[in-house]
Order: structure tokens, then sequence, then C-alpha cells
């Protein structure tokens, strides 16, 4: 119980970071920062690793 627990108290964090980040896609697609910018390279990399997170979270919590 306590694992569920945790698992679904760390995959409301991965996705309050996805909703606290999602700004950075716009700034990205509008123009303001470039493909190389380092700020979207640090972006790309940080979701990689948290999407990857959340996916095996969902995974063992049944697909949640």
């Amino acid at each position: 119980m306590d694992e569920r627990k945790e698992l679904m108290k760390e995959s409301y964090e991965i996705r309050q970071w996805f909703q606290d980040n999602d700004w950075k896609v716009n700034k990205r697609y509008l123009g303001e920062w470039t493909e190389d910018d380092p700020r979207w390279v640090q972006y790309l990399a940080d979701r990689e690793v948290k999407r990857a997170r959340l996916d095996i979270i969902n995974y063992i919590l049944g697909g949640e």
C-alpha cells in the first residue's frame, strides 16, 4: 500500500512538472528559443527522463 501511495505521489509531481514547464514548448515553436538553445536542450532531456518514469509508474499502477 505504501509503495502505491508513493508512486501516486511521484506521478502527481511529474505531472505537475509538465504543467509548470509547458510554456517552454511555446518558446521553441514561436522562435524565441532555437533548437540548440541550452534551455530547450535541457528541457528535452528532463522531459525524456520524466516521461519514461511516468510511463513506468503508470504500468506499475495498472494504467492509471
